[in-house]
C-alpha cells in the first residue's frame, strides 16, 4: 500500500476487516447447523437469515454447553466469549463510528458513560481512540484466527458425530489453532491498549 494516503490505506483495511468478519460469521451459522441435526435446509436457512451474529454466537455457547459434542465444548464457549465480548464490540466500533483526522486519524464513538476517575465523577458522551491501518489489519487477523479455530473445531465435531470419534490429527490441529488465536488476540489487545 506504498502509493495510498493513510486515509485510503485505513478504508482498505476496513474493507478487509468486513471481508473477514462475513467469512467468521458464515462460518459460526454453518457451526450452529451442527446442533440442529435433521432441520429442513430451507428452515435452517431462515433461521440464519434472522438470526443476528451476536444472538446466534450466544446460541451456539449455550448450545455447546446443554449438549457438548465431543472435546469442543470449552473451546466452543472460550471462542464464544471472545468473539462476542472483543471481536465483535471492536469491529462495531471501527465499522460504525465516524474517522477524524485531528490528531492522527481518530475515531469517535458516541455514547454516554459516566467516568468515575480521575475524580471528580463527570458525564462524558464520546470517547476518542486512535485508528490506524495496522491496528484494523490485527483485528482482521484476530477475526480470521477465530475462522481457523473456529474450522478446527468444527472439523472435530464432524468427526465425532459422522465417524465415531475424532482422530488425533483434528484434536492435535484444534489445539494448535487454540494457541494461534489465543496469541494473536494477545497481540491484538496489547496494540489496541498502546
Amino acid at each position: 500500500m506504498p502509493n495510498l494516503s493513510p486515509s485510503q490505506q485505513i478504508e482498505l483495511s476496513i474493507g478487509g476487516l468486513c471481508t473477514r468478519w462475513a467469512h467468521l460469521e458464515d462460518a459460526f451459522f454453518d457451526t450452529l447447523n451442527y446442533f440442529f441435526q435433521g432441520v429442513d435446509p430451507q428452515r435452517y436457512d431462515i433461521l440464519r437469515n434472522e438470526l443476528e451474529m451476536r444472538d446466534a454466537i450466544n446460541l451456539l455457547k449455550h448450545m455447546s454447553i446443554d449438549t457438548p459434542i465431543g472435546s469442543t465444548g470449552s473451546h466452543l464457549i472460550s471462542l464464544c466469549d471472545t468473539v462476542n465480548s472483543t471481536l465483535r464490540n471492536d469491529r462495531n466500533r471501527i465499522i460504525h463510528d465516524p474517522i477524524y483526522r485531528i490528531h492522527g486519524y481518530e475515531r469517535y464513538t458516541n455514547k454516554t458513560f459516566i467516568r468515575k476517575q480521575p475524580k471528580p465523577v463527570r458525564l462524558e458522551t464520546f470517547a476518542v481512540a486512535r485508528i490506524s491501518p495496522e491496528l484494523v489489519n490485527a483485528l482482521s487477523e484476530a477475526i480470521q484466527d477465530a475462522e481457523k479455530y473456529l474450522g478446527a473445531i468444527t472439523l472435530c465435531i464432524d468427526e465425532f458425530l459422522y465417524c465415531g470419534g475424532e482422530s488425533v490429527e483434528a484434536t492435535v490441529g484444534l489445539d494448535i489453532e487454540a494457541r494461534a488465536f489465543e496469541a494473536t488476540i494477545a497481540s491484538y489487545i496489547a496494540m489496541a491498549k498502546s
